[in-house]
Formats: structure tokens, C-alpha cells, sequence
């Protein structure tokens, strides 16, 4: 409960850890699409002019999370969100009600249309983050929840869909993700955070006891966890035909809880300002490079627009060795301003609507959150270095990823480096 300003924000999480393969392929097209049909009961046109009255749009997306306690294990799921003024929140339920009940895919015709756009909107963003699909390929190949993540959001998903829509017919592929909503939204596990104002807490909890009780769920469990395995050491090169590369190294760190995070997150603003970006755009050319240590416990190098890959990748593998010849610039003042560049991340201002969001999503809570943020004031100099040895002296204790999107370059690859190559049309 906040104070919203007269806005409710509502959101709600699907299970889809009960799909197969092929089925979690089919989900990021579905979410895309999911809500451009209309229903049984209103055609696309009207039920579109009856979400834009009522609320600020139907937004659905994937969920894929990491248990912030241990990397080892995540949630799948499919989560959707809305907001509304606290007098709609009536018929907000009622369209999303009549959506999981009544979506009908039958219109061919529209669907052809949906279709080439949905992938026209999958390549247009990728010379603009082309480091994003770097991180992602290079963490799809130390772990197989990042290898999932990849497959549903990266570039193996463009390939997936192009060789999806010249084997299958418009008609077979809107039967297969008509199929997956079934099980989404038919007898699943649902469960769903509302932000609101207390002035309207009566009406908005009887309605949504209204909705839930609509709704043919089954009876609510746990989290239901899926395992993931690390992955050997591996590097692949994407070849596309864009004019410049973005490169990327990601192996398996530590979980969010665990006390190593804090220093890694400080180590990674450290080399990102004092070496990487010296050394990968002001010597060798790129347009920008860093590294970052996400809540998936996955530590990442990137470059953005590189005309020099093997350098960028040398660069990244000589980090142990840049540290430990420049561990005494790591002064109070160059500790203080990573900590700070750290800091300013975890407190940017929360919304209203956002508030409680990753407790909902990933089980950080503010227990958590704060636990974290206090040991980041508090990491000293020796506990930065010691990362060093654990994480950065060598490959052989860890699966490491290697991606290159783009042209790449001669001689890219160095002895002792298997390197699988990709080409996109």
C-alpha cells in the first residue's frame, strides 16, 4: 500500500515452468500479441478502444528469474501489468477477466500483419543495443537459465522465429501460441501485487477477490524452482551485417545475497572508469565499454561499437593483470566514487507503482535490499583486491562466455579458444 495519488497499479505473475521447450519458445510472440485479438465477445478494434478508456495500456512480458539467494535455481513465468485511476479499476478487471477467459486467435489475415511486425521490431534494435544481445549471447553460454534467457529474448530467438515462420504456416504458428495461452491462463498458478491508496482498499480488495475467484486457477503453491547447470567454457561469433562489432565476456560470479556481490559491484565501476574505458575506447576505438555484475549472479565485460575485437577480448582477459599492477591507485577517493556511482543506482527514486516490485518479482525485500546496500558503504579496499584471485586470475575454475556480434575482424581468434560461428541473414 502507497500513497498512489488516485492511480492503482496492478500486476500478476503466470507460472510457465509447465511448458515444454518448444511451448517456452513460442512465449515471447505470444506476449506480443497476446492482447490484439479482441476476444469472443468484442472485435480487436473495439476491445483495443476499451483498454486505452479504462487504463494506460495491457503490457505482458517474460519473466525469468534467478533466486537472488542461489543462481542456481529460477522461476518462469509470464508477468503482466497495467495501471488505471482508482474509478476504473472495476472495468480493469473485467478486461483482463475477459481476456484470459475469451481470447480468441482466429484472424489469420491480422495475425500476417502482427507477425511482420513483431519481427520487424526484433532487428531494428540491435545496432542500437547491440552490446545488450552481446551480454546476453556470452552469459547463454556459462549457465542454462541464461542460455533459456537467450533463446526467448536474444538473438537465437530471431533465428528460432525466422526458421519458424519458413517451416510453419501463419495459420499452424497462430494454432501453436493459441495452444501455449491455454495452458498459460487455463487452470495455472497465478499471483498478482496491488499498489493503492488506502482511501480505496474496501472496493479494490472486493474486487479482486471478484476477479480472482473468476479466474480457473489451481490452488497456490510455492515458488516452483527449475534448475540450472553451469556450462563448460565456450565463444561464438555472431556475423551480421552491421557496420561495427560489440563484444562480450560473462562467467557465473555470486548470487545477490552472497557477500562477494557488493565488492564485485563496486570492482566492476572501478575498471569500468579507470580501465576499461581507457583502454577499449579511448586507445582502441570503441564507443564505449564497461563491465557490471547483474542480479543473476552473472559478471559481465562489454564494448559498444568496436572496430577491434581481439584486442577488447585480450583487454577483457588481462583485467586480473591491470588490477594487480595498479591495486595502489585504489585509493579512498577512487573507492568512494565507484561506491557512489553503486549507491546512486540503488537509491534512484522507486514510483509509486514500482514499489514492493522486487520483492513481488525476484524475493529481494527490503531486508535484503538494505542488508546490500549497507555492505556497499562499507566494502573495504582488501575486500575489493580479493576478488582478483577468487574470480579474475584465470578461466579454468569457471565457465566463461565469449561473444562477438558483427563483422568481426582477422585473426580474431586465439589459439586455444573454440570459437562456433553464427551467421544471420
Amino acid at each position: 500500500m502507497a500513497d498512489t495519488n488516485g492511480v492503482t497499479y496492478f500486476k500478476g505473475i503466470f507460472n510457465a515452468a509447465h511448458l515444454n521447450d518448444q511451448e517456452r519458445l513460442l512465449l515471447p510472440l505470444l506476449l506480443d500479441v497476446i492482447d490484439q485479438f479482441g476476444t469472443k465477445h468484442q472485435s480487436y478494434r473495439d476491445f483495443d478502444q476499451r483498454i486505452k478508456s479504462k487504463t494506460n495500456g495491457l503490457s505482458f512480458s517474460l519473466h525469468c528469474a534467478e533466486n537472488p539467494k542461489d543462481s542456481s535455481v529460477f522461476e518462469l513465468g509470464v508477468r503482466f501489468s497495467t495501471l488505471c485511476l482508482d474509478k476504473n479499476t472495476h472495468d480493469m478487471f473485467n478486461i483482463f477477466q475477459d481476456l484470459f477467459h475469451n481470447f480468441q486467435f482466429k484472424d489469420t489475415k491480422r495475425f500476417e500483419m502482427l507477425l511482420e511486425n513483431y519481427m520487424s521490431n526484433l532487428v531494428v534494435g540491435i545496432p542500437t543495443s547491440g552490446h545488450l544481445y552481446a551480454i546476453q549471447g556470452a552469459s547463454g553460454l556459462v549457465s542454462e537459465v541464461a542460455n533459456l534467457k537467450e533463446n526467448l529474448s536474444g538473438i537465437s530467438h530471431i533465428d528460432f522465429m525466422k526458421q519458424l515462420i519458413a517451416t510453419q504456416t501463419p495459420e499452424q504458428i497462430l494454432q501453436k501460441i493459441s495452444n501455449v495461452a491455454i495452458k498459460l491462463l487455463r487452470d495455472n498458478e497465478l499471483r498478482c501485487a496491488i499498489n493503492f491508496s488506502e482511501s480505496h482498499r474496501g472496493h479494490l480488495l472486493d474486487q479482486y477477490l471478484t476477479f480472482i475467484e473468476s479466474l480457473p486457477l489451481k490452488e497456490t503453491r510455492e515458488t516452483e524452482w527449475l534448475y540450472s547447470d553451469s556450462l563448460m567454457s565456450s565463444n561464438k561469433h555472431i556475423v551480421m551485417n552491421i557496420p561495427v562489432n560489440y563484444c562480450a565476456k560473462s562467467f557465473i560470479a555470486v548470487p545477490y545475497v552472497h557477500p562477494d556481490f557488493a565488492p564485485l559491484r563496486i570492482l566492476a565501476k572501478w575498471i569500468s572508469s579507470k580501465y576499461l574505458l581507457p583502454v577499449v575506447r579511448e586507445q582502441n576505438g570503441a564507443y564505449g565499454a564497461g563491465a557490471k555484475v547483474s542480479i543473476d549472479g552473472v559478471f559481465s565485460f562489454f564494448s559498444y561499437r568496436d572496430p577491434n575485437c581481439r584486442k577488447t577480448l585480450d583487454t577483457f582477459d588481462a583485467t586480473a593483470d591491470w588490477i594487480r599492477n595498479n591495486e595502489k591507485s585504489l585509493n579512498e577517493q577512487q573507492l568512494f566514487e565507484a561506491k557512489l556511482g553503486v549507491i546512486q543506482q540503488l537509491d534512484a527514486p522507486v514510483a509509486p507503482g514500482d514499489k514492493g516490485s522486487e520483492d513481488f518479482k525476484y524475493g529481494l525485500t527490503d531486508e535484503i535490499f538494505y542488508e546490500h546496500r549497507s555492505h556497499i558503504l562499507t566494502v573495504t579496499r582488501e575486500e575489493v583486491l580479493e576478488m582478483v584471485d577468487k574470480y579474475f586470475a584465470g578461466d579454468s575454475a569457471r565457465g566463461v562466455g565469449r561473444c562477438v556480434l558483427g563483422p568481426g575482424e582477422e585473426n580474431m581468434e586465439k589459439d586455444g579458444e573454440n570459437w562456433s560461428v553464427m551467421k544471420e541473414n
